[in-house]
């Protein structure tokens, strides 16, 4: 498969360009006398590691937490057309298990995912190319994207909107009572926002996911880490780098280097933290939607708990 691989490399650049639970219960004490003492422990330990597994990975917009309104639409390239398929076709039977869209085909594809020879000239490319596909990251997403060094390079384009979907209008000037307006360079305005002391004015929505792989660092690996691989980065925004080992997809590559036993496939608690963060509402803050989504977790089944364990 690698020569096939190898020989769709000069084109996959170029269609990209045109892209326009339970608790764990324990007993001690003597187990036959009638007085045994029942002891509860590891839900406390449970729910501490789904905490610090949800505020770990999960990356977070403008305090809020990005996630796709419109229905998503998985697209590969870079590899032999049967293998394109496959991922994408993962990717879709993913969504549709956490509860997400999927947008009937033929689609405009929203979540990309590209295999390349050397995915920083890829980037570069598309820098010089297509910066439209960039735009929406400020200068600190730009320095991290372009300072990634490792196998993959991912990012999310989020556009914020009202609390219920209204597209924000774009202003440049402002004025104040009778005065003259003023100038405040690019900026955004929603006409009319409904006050709340729960809820936000505002949403984040992701428009377009893009993840890029080395096509070396695929070695070893099969179809299914890969694509589920892609699906952690893409339809959500999280961090790879924080991924507790062996317990989520999200640290293939990491385990990959240390020599550890990577998951072989999207783990019970990776599932699961899509369906939460489908499952809550995200025109709340960011610090409260984690909470709801860890909440989720912890009442997830037993695997899921012991994986963030």
């Amino acid at each position: 498969m690698r020569g096939a691989i190898r020989q769709v490399q000069g084109i996959a650049g170029l269609l990209f360009i045109l892209l326009a639970g339970g608790a764990a219960v324990a007993q001690a004490g003597d187990p036959h006398g009638a007085n045994a003492e029942i002891v509860v422990t590891g839900d406390r330990d449970r729910d501490r590691s789904v905490r610090d597994f949800v505020r770990g990975i999960t990356v977070e917009s403008d305090a809020q937490i990005a996630r796709f309104a419109a229905p998503v639409c998985p697209a590969s390239f870079g590899l032999p057309a049967p293998v394109n398929a496959f991922v994408a076709g993962r990717i879709r039977q993913t969504a549709r298990g956490a509860g997400i869209p999927v947008a009937a085909r033929p689609c405009r594809p929203n979540i990309v995912v590209l295999v390349a020879e050397r995915g920083e000239e890829v980037l570069a490319a598309i820098r010089r190319r297509r910066p439209a596909l960039l735009a929406g990251l400020d200068l600190s997403e730009m320095r991290r994207l372009r300072g990634m060094a490792g196998p993959v390079r991912s990012w999310q384009i989020v556009e914020q909107r009202g609390g219920d979907g209204r597209e924000m209008e774009h202003i440049s000037f402002i004025q104040f009572g009778n005065g003259p307006p003023v100038y405040i360079g690019p900026a955004r305005r929603l006409a009319t926002a409904v006050a709340s002391r729960l809820e936000q004015p505002v949403r984040q929505d992701l428009t377009l996911s893009v993840v890029i792989f080395d096509l070396d660092a695929l070695d070893g690996m099969t179809l299914a880490q890969i694509a589920d691989h892609a699906a952690m980065r893409t339809l959500v925004r999280t961090d790879p780098d924080v991924a507790p080992s062996g317990r989520t997809i999200l640290a293939l590559f990491s385990d990959q280097l240390s020599g550890a036993p990577p998951a072989g496939a999207l783990t019970g608690l990776d599932a699961a933290y899509l369906r939460a963060v489908y499952a809550t509402d995200n025109r709340i803050s960011g610090s409260r939607q984690r909470a709801n989504i860890a909440r989720i977790l912890s009442r997830e089944p037993a695997e899921a708990g012991a994986a963030a364990q």
